[in-house]
């Protein structure tokens, strides 16, 4: 029986027909030819914000400096960081409430076209709470009906 979902190794993936990129963030790393299978290295945009509106914010800027600079690839980390003393003292109540302050924005922003068409790939904290996947699904037919 074949295997499903995340069962699946990458060697599965890519016997199945499937692409596979892997990218180190380190060009020294990614030139040497014993490293042949990784891709180059990807900038990633990190807001290192404990607020909403400081993340929303952020990414406004990375927005306009993007569309001066016509970067290829990009990462956005969708996710707030606590700070050392957040953690400490629970003042942000963990991780999964944190993903849940900023995850419930996700579609409302990745639909729209000035979130959308600025970011290749979207990281975030608890996948499963968020609805990026319908973000990222709408964005490629709209893509796929350009070409």
């Amino acid at each position: 029986m074949a295997k499903t979902g995340w069962n699946k190794s990458l060697k599965d993936l890519q016997t199945d027909g499937h692409r596979v990129i892997v990218t180190y963030n380190y060009l020294p790393m990614t030139q040497n030819a014993n490293h042949e299978n990784l891709w180059t290295p990807v900038l990633r945009y990190w807001p290192n914000a404990q607020k909403l509106t400081t993340f929303e914010d952020y990414v406004r800027v990375y927005i306009n400096e993007r569309e001066q600079e016509k970067r290829v690839v990009t990462v956005l980390m969708a996710e707030l960081t606590p700070t050392t003393l957040d953690v400490i003292f629970n003042r942000s109540y963990g991780l999964r409430h944190m993903s849940s302050i900023i995850n419930e924005y996700l579609f409302k922003w990745f639909a729209s076209p000035e979130w959308g068409r600025n970011f290749n790939i979207v990281a975030v904290d608890f996948l499963q709470s968020t609805n990026i996947i319908d973000a990222a699904i709408h964005w490629n037919k709209k893509k796929n009906r350009s070409v």
